[in-house]
């Protein structure tokens, strides 16, 4: 008798099992699910079935990738491997994101080696810098290229044990830079403005994004506007004192690769004039009028909070500052909140993210179409302190 009811409960048990894994490949099968809450990242989608095509190697791996994606509960199973990862076997260096002190979160190490081949990668962006900035000189646009460094160059003190030290290197990649760029580019260090007020200000960072605060924005602002000030004297700057912040638990870009596991402290995301209010504007998308937020804190992520995320082409304009500059604002969702702290001081706000931008349109062209007296050039990324193709791309593709 034992035997048999020790067969008949394996028999039970393996049938549980597969009936588990049988349930799970239907209800996969029949997820369309497009987005990931968790990752906020686009799903892969099963293809039609066609057998014809069941020896590609290309159509059965779209299927495999959409089998990985559309799993049945699948943010719960990502988040629970890398809960045990990280809790139970202590690994702090998942995937391609890091774990540093007190849980701040960086990317995989970005090497700089200041060789003939980085130098000449260096020169290169140097190149097309200086070639768009001449061209809105012949405009009569001020060109300035602001230069962000990645988080562990500005964050390092945050850095783990192991993490590589690069700032020296960086130092050198900037100083050489720097020595490529013609007269008619005027640059902001951002790496010399977070290490001068770190103490003081720091961290310039969201804890588990790559994405600066507002404490960082607003000294990079304020150095753009100081420029400003040199030919619009009567320019008004604002300040943190100026505003009231809605503090949450922001949803960073390295988090969502390690399935959300790490609870950061709220921070200072949105915020709303204190005392005064956003001058009357009109917007548009594309060339569309558009009723989109410059503020939303629904989803509370540094990418939508302002300017509803990323855009092509966002035209704001302030009747009201007519005697103010036009400035365009040129490169990725690093520059979003920046955005929104301009608008209160100038007439016109073009924003151009190349990424999303279709328009055929190269920096020149949107200068002479809009009448900017400034452009501020941002093409860095996540990824590296500088990097050509990035270069090449937030200035038009070279075109104009």
């Amino acid at each position: 008798m034992k035997t048999k009811f020790e067969a008949g409960m394996k028999i039970f048990f393996i049938s549980c099992f597969f009936g588990v894994i049988i349930i799970l490949g239907v209800l996969t099968l029949e997820n369309k699910t497009p987005v990931s809450e968790l990752e906020s990242r686009s799903l892969t989608q099963f293809p039609d079935l066609r057998y014809r095509k069941l020896s590609d190697a290309k159509y059965l791996k779209e299927i495999g990738d959409a089998f990985t994606d559309q799993l049945e509960a699948r943010d719960y199973f990502v988040n629970q491997y890398f809960e045990m990862s990280y809790r139970v076997f202590h690994q702090t260096y998942l995937g391609s994101t890091v774990i540093g002190k007190n849980e701040y979160l960086f990317g995989q190490p970005y090497f700089v080696k200041m060789d003939k081949k980085h130098k000449k990668m260096l020169k290169k962006c140097a190149d097309i810098i200086n070639q768009t900035a001449e061209r809105a000189f012949l405009q009569g646009t001020e060109f300035v290229f602001v230069n962000y460094p990645r988080k562990d160059m500005a964050n390092y003190q945050y850095l783990p044990e192991y993490y590589p030290d690069n700032r020296k290197a960086y130092e050198e990649e900037i100083q050489y830079l720097k020595s490529c760029l013609s007269e008619k580019v005027r640059y902001i260090d951002v790496y010399q403005l977070f290490t001068e007020n770190d103490s003081e200000k720091g961290p310039f960072y969201f804890q588990t994004d790559h994405h600066v605060n507002f404490s960082g924005t607003e000294l990079i602002y304020a150095e753009i506007m100081k420029l400003i000030e040199e030919k619009y004297p009567d320019i008004r700057m604002y300040t943190a004192e100026d505003y009231d912040f809605r503090r949450f638990e922001v949803k960073g870009s390295f988090n969502r690769k390690i399935g959300g596991i790490i609870k950061p402290d709220p921070e200072a995301l949105s915020f709303v004039p204190k005392g005064w209010e956003f001058p009357e504007y009109t917007r548009k998308e594309n060339g569309k009028p558009s009723e989109l937020p410059l503020i939303t804190d629904r989803a509370a992520d540094s990418y939508t909070t302002f300017m509803d995320g990323d855009r092509g082409e966002t035209l704001i304009q302030i009747p009201g500052n007519k005697k103010m500059p036009n400035i365009g604002i040129v490169g990725s969702s690093f520059t979003n909140i920046l955005e929104v702290m301009m608008i209160p001081s100038v007439h016109k706000m073009l924003s151009v993210d190349y990424r999303y931008n279709h328009s055929g349109l190269a920096v020149s062209d949107y200068i002479r179409k809009e009448d900017l007296d400034y452009v501020i050039f941002i093409p860095n990324t996540s990824i590296a302190n500088l990097d050509y193709s990035a270069v090449k791309i937030y200035s038009g593709l070279g075109k104009g």
